[in-house]
């Protein structure tokens, strides 16, 4: 029995190196052979289920992660990690029923509410499928728990632009950037924000000074006033004056004949 154990350990220990080091492919064999035995202990089975799960979902086969996650809620159904990555499974799968997240991503912020990015992915969720209200309060809640962090801080600001309430991420970031005084993170984070601004309001400008119809526009170039030699260039006057001919020497001797020196 020992014996057996030693190799239920070898090949998950071999399978969790390879997912960490990101060779997920490299880290089906040993979970393969692993999945071979049958009546797995039941903890070696929870965490086999799990690299696979991670592994499809991060190899976008939303269907096979979604079996194992299954697998592991009917096994914890109490854990909120496995709920998190069904809603996550069902999600980001254009083919499934998006609408079924709804109750995985409720269970997982129910099962643990601390966690600010099982949050601020619901929130993201709800703003989605239209539950503005219930996002909104998900969204500040994850801002008032993680205040001091700066990932969580950043997509709060991205999710609020995203939704077009940049004035309620002008003032999360800057009560985060007073919360957080003499931290570079944070004055970066603040930097991109302004710079995001000045990017969108630029884009609005251009979108309602587009025309409507899809024709060509010649835009006027008409010279500026001019008084006698003067003209004006913004704030600058330059004066006008024609070319002058240009002075050809009187005389026109041939250049001195020079010797090269000696060598030696």
């Amino acid at each position: 029995m020992s014996t057996t154990l030693n190799i239920f350990d070898a090949l998950l220990t071999h399978a969790r190196r390879l997912f960490f080091m990101g060779r997920f492919t490299e880290a089906l064999v040993p979970l393969t052979k692993l999945w071979n035995f049958r009546n797995l202990p039941r903890d070696v089975n929870e965490e086999a289920q799990s690299l696979f799960a991670e592994i499809h979902l991060h190899q976008k086969n939303y269907k096979q992660a979604r079996r194992h996650l299954t697998a592991l809620i009917a096994l914890r159904p109490s854990k909120a990690e496995y709920c998190y990555l069904m809603a996550t499974a069902i999600d980001e799968d254009q083919e499934a029923d998006g609408s079924r997240a709804e109750m995985y991503y409720a269970r997982a912020v129910q099962l643990d509410g601390t966690d600010t990015t099982y949050r601020l992915d619901f929130a993201s969720y709800l703003f989605k499928i239209g539950k503005v209200k219930a996002a909104l309060t998900h969204l500040r809640r994850a801002f008032g728990l993680a205040l001091t962090n700066a990932e969580i801080v950043r997509r709060v600001a991205e999710i609020l632009r995203r939704e077009g309430r940049h004035e309620e991420a002008t003032a999360k970031l800057r009560a985060a950037l007073f919360h957080n005084h003499g931290n570079n993170e944070f004055r970066r984070i603040w930097q991109e924000h302004q710079f995001a601004m000045i990017h969108e309001n630029q884009r609005a400008r251009t979108c309602d000074s587009t025309p409507t119809e899809d024709v060509c526009v010649i835009l006027p170039f008409t010279p500026g006033p001019q008084r006698g030699k003067y003209t004006h260039l913004g704030e600058k006057t330059i004066r006008l004056d024609a070319a002058q001919p240009l002075d050809e020497p009187k005389r026109k001797e041939p250049l001195p004949e020079r010797r090269p020196p000696r060598k030696g």
